[in-house]
């Protein structure tokens, strides 16, 4: 299986070419490897959003709505994002909760948040899923796609004759015409076998290398999807804060991971005390988990916190607003992408040395035995 976001470098395409194709020469596909129809339409790549990024920079873009994303905080730094947006005359914000994008819209109409929303996922051919709200909404929101209809009927008899009729909601029981409602409400979806592709192999050009690692530094850095706050978007739910991470058992704050003989290489570091990561593309500062399972060579970061915007995501909740709460390792990542234009984030070299301070951590748990 290719590896996953973690791993996935400029070269990623090639890495998933070759896996696939060593699957082929055991006899795994068909077998024990099944690999499913594309799905119809399509999700952007993240070159796409460069793209994107490069027509905002030129001044070609009047009006952009963001809608479940916050990209002031997950763009790396280096793209120039948050210069860019200030080119942009009307910025519209759909986030639920305040984030670091919503607060620099011109307009922000909240969506309802996952719990609250009727909507339908389908990831591959076969898998229909229907998403259901749990509760009824909190507070003064309304689902995205309600407000751009009422939005675009406004506009006119002309507009409103080529929209559908009815609310999101409708809509969403309407795509599931031809089924039995009430056992498709029952059983989240509607769920079948898919036939799989016909596999044909030709013999591309596969280059084999290792991953190109942008720096000079000791260590290879590695930004992985923080296991409670995924790629941020968790950390306003101070439940997840103040949940204790799997492995390490600290709470509320970013940490990096570094192996006992990495900590001892670097003036024999502790629990707790703070080192400085360095890369091309930018610096920050973070107390260290001296770990094993950790290789030598390199030192992990869970990207997640380091918001600025968010009553429970800053240090908002402790009368300090603006203020980060941990660090956001995307700001070390250079905005690059794989062969196949999607977002690269095993990039970086990293320069790293102790700070000559320590921070306490909070932790639910200080052995790891």
């Amino acid at each position: 299986i290719p590896p996953g976001v973690t791993l996935a470098s400029r070269r990623a395409a090639a890495t998933a070419r070759v896996l696939l194709l060593a699957n082929w020469a055991r006899g795994a596909v068909g077998t024990r490897v099944s690999i499913p129809a594309p799905r119809e339409g399509r999700v952007a790549s993240y070159h796409e959003t460069l793209a994107l990024l490069d027509a905002i920079k030129g001044g070609r873009v009047g009006v952009l709505l963001v809608h479940g994303a916050n990209p002031v905080y997950s763009m790396p730094a280096s793209s120039g994002f948050d210069e860019a947006l200030a080119k942009v005359p009307f910025v519209v914000s759909f986030a639920s909760l305040p984030d670091e994008t919503s607060e620099r819209a011109n307009l922000v109409l909240p969506d309802h948040s996952p719990l609250e929303s009727w909507g339908d996922a389908e990831p591959r051919p076969g898998i229909r899923s229907l998403v259901q709200p749990t509760l009824r909404p909190l507070y003064d929101t309304r689902a995205a796609v309600d407000t751009l209809l009422d939005v675009a009927r406004a506009m006119g008899p002309d507009v409103a004759a080529q929209l559908p009729e009815g609310s999101f909601r409708s809509l969403v029981e309407q795509s599931f015409a031809g089924t039995d409602w009430h056992a498709t409400l029952q059983n989240g979806g509607v769920f079948q076998e898919a036939a799989p592709l016909t596999v044909a192999v030709a013999a591309p050009a596969v280059e084999v290398a290792e991953p190109a690692l942008d720096g000079d530094g000791e260590f290879t850095l590695v930004a992985a999807p923080g296991a409670l706050f995924n790629d941020g978007r968790g950390a306003s739910l101070p439940w997840l804060q103040e949940t204790p991470d799997p492995v390490t058992k600290v709470m509320w704050q970013s940490f990096a991971e570094i192996s006992p003989r990495a900590a001892e290489k670097l003036g024999g570091l502790e629990f707790g005390d703070v080192i400085s990561v360095a890369t091309s593309a930018g610096s920050l500062e973070v107390p260290v988990v001296v770990r094993s399972g950790v290789r030598d060579d390199v030192i992990a970061i869970s990207i997640g916190q380091g918001h600025t915007v968010g009553h429970w995501a800053s240090l908002a909740d402790g009368g300090r607003p603006g203020e980060k709460r941990g660090v956001n390792v995307i700001e070390l990542l250079p905005a690059l992408t794989d062969e196949a234009g999607g977002r690269a984030w095993l990039l970086a070299k990293a320069r790293v040395a102790s700070a000559g301070r320590h921070e306490r951590l909070p932790i639910a748990q200080f052995s790891q035995d």
